[in-house]
């Protein structure tokens, strides 16, 4: 279960056979098809159209009793954005970086926090630098554009461009409902680094 999901089941299921070929394209193919052999920063690619059905009953019955906090952690995940706020706005190389914005009158969920570097930066050099440096600290890419991947290539596939300008600048960071301030104040402290190595070395 990612540390981000408001509601977490987890995954599993099982399959059996003596083809072991088979058996690994089948377990790919219910693993969402993932590409392969393409690093940390190209999880939600896909080299073909997979599946995600991987929900025992057992694991359906504990959502059903985790769906009660449901309003606990709306919460908390608020409180977490509020904190990427602050952080952000006292830090002098995180100010200029965009986190999303509730449209008045809205309220949000805010299930991720996710970040928009400035000045054309790539999210994927900050985030491995941040990976290395800081392991311990869960950071991902945004999904990547389905216009980009080749599975989905054909006459009609347009280009997206602000989808994938939006992709090659963003970062999304850790949003566990566990989180406290002093913890989100270390990520920023990290992103901060992150982004001072990527540019000292551009």
């Amino acid at each position: 279960v990612r540390s981000e999901k408001m509601i977490g089941v987890g995954e599993g299921g099982a399959i059996l056979g003596n083809d072991t070929t088979l058996v690994a394209r089948a377990k790919w193919w219910c693993s969402r098809a993932p590409c392969r052999g393409v690093g940390l920063w190209r999880v939600y690619e896909h080299d073909a159209v997979g599946q995600n059905f991987r929900l025992p009953e057992m694991l359906a019955a504990v959502g059903c009793a985790a769906a009660e906090m449901l309003p606990v952690m709306k919460e908390r995940k608020r409180n977490i954005h509020s904190w990427y706020q602050e952080g952000f706005a006292s830090h002098p190389v995180l100010k200029r970086i965009t986190l999303q914005k509730c449209v008045e009158g809205h309220e949000a969920v805010w299930w991720i926090t996710a970040a928009l570097l400035p000045d054309n930066m790539n999210g994927e050099a900050v985030g491995m630098q941040l990976i290395k440096d800081y392991p311990d600290i869960e950071i991902r890419p945004g999904f990547s554009p389905l216009s980009a991947m080749a599975i989905f290539q054909s006459q009609w596939v347009k280009a997206c461009p602000n989808t994938e300008a939006l992709y090659h600048g963003l970062v999304c960071l850790p949003s566990s409902h566990q989180l406290t301030k002093p913890d989100v104040d270390r990520i920023c402290d990290a992103l901060a680094a992150s982004i001072e190595k990527v540019r000292a070395s551009s």
